[in-house]
């Protein structure tokens, strides 16, 4: 699935996207699809150009293998297996970029 809105920021072009989601994962199979399908529902009523990125911090379960597949099947979806640090959010600052991290 292509993500098909074009980008009314201009800050967005150095950033690839207009709206960046970081979601930490620690052994979520079982509710990482519907939290796809639930975000992604809401992330495409902005029109705007999104991503939507997955850090998997060690997960046991399935987990990364789930992230995978939505990896390769959708493009708006990227995995890392590591914690985003301090100079990784200044680096995004710099472009002119915002990280905002939410933690329940």
């Amino acid at each position: 699935m292509k993500n098909e809105f074009k980008s009314s920021n201009p800050q967005a072009t150095l950033c690839n996207t207009d709206i960046s989601i970081i979601i930490p994962v620690l052994n979520e199979e079982g509710n990482l699809l519907e939290l796809y399908d639930r975000l992604t529902k809401v992330l495409k009523t902005f029109k705007k150009l999104y991503e939507i990125i997955f850090i998997d911090d060690g997960s046991k379960d399935g987990s990364f293998d789930i992230l995978k597949k939505l990896h390769k099947d959708v493009d708006t979806v990227e995995i890392e297996t590591q914690i985003i640090t301090l100079a990784v959010q200044r680096a995004w600052q710099k472009l002119g970029c915002r990280l905002v991290s939410c933690h329940a």
